[in-house]
């Protein structure tokens, strides 16, 4: 079974971009455990002033304690952005990264992206809430990704017309998870107070 999550207005909250131009989604606290596995797709509907651009998308949960931990990022080059139908699904997107796939943006007109957020498995507890951060890519651990060097202005829209969404592998059934562990106790998952 998957889950889409949708900003919607009515069960995400769109965070004012900080000056170094990210944006973030965030939804309101959940009713219930959300127990998520496998890959996800952030499939966001871009308008770009650049024929070219980053995307990083990371998934964070914010605590009901006031922290936010990280939980999991991925990656896009918008050229790069082809599918191979085939072997893509809702919630995994397969770009082929060849030469001939490559396609540039048209500046100001909203073009479709999937973001592959990489395999990983995770209780959001009841009380807490999702948060979807889209920036610049940045360094995570040993994976590094070289940035454009052309500067962009990026809107992500989420209307009727273009339906941006987060797509996850939801566990139904799971056992209920354990209590939430303290700030910095998970491995590779930092916290921060939320900014």
């Amino acid at each position: 079974m998957n889950a889409a999550l949708e900003p919607d207005g009515g069960s995400w909250q769109t965070q004012v971009p900080s000056t170094t131009g990210s944006a973030a989604f965030t939804t309101a606290p959940l009713d219930e455990d959300v127990v998520v596995y496998g890959s996800a797709s952030a499939d966001l509907w871009l308008a770009s002033t650049a024929t070219d651009t980053d995307l990083q998308v990371t998934v964070t949960e914010v605590r009901p304690d006031g922290q936010e931990q990280y939980v999991q990022r991925g990656w896009l080059r918008m050229s790069q952005r082809a599918l191979d139908e085939e072997r893509s699904s809702e919630l995994r997107p397969f770009h082929p990264l060849t030469e001939t796939a490559l396609e540039p943006l048209t500046p100001g007109e909203p073009t479709l992206g999937r973001v592959e957020i990489q395999k990983f498995s995770y209780a959001f507890r009841k009380g807490s809430r999702i948060r979807i951060w889209i920036d610049t890519p940045s360094t995570t651990g040993e994976q590094g990704f070289t940035p454009l060097d052309e500067q962009a202005t990026n809107t992500v829209l989420h209307d009727a017309e273009h339906p941006s969404k987060i797509v996850f592998g939801l566990l139904r059934n799971a056992p209920e998870p354990k209590p939430l562990p303290d700030c910095g106790q998970v491995l590779s998952q930092p916290c921060r107070p939320d900014p």
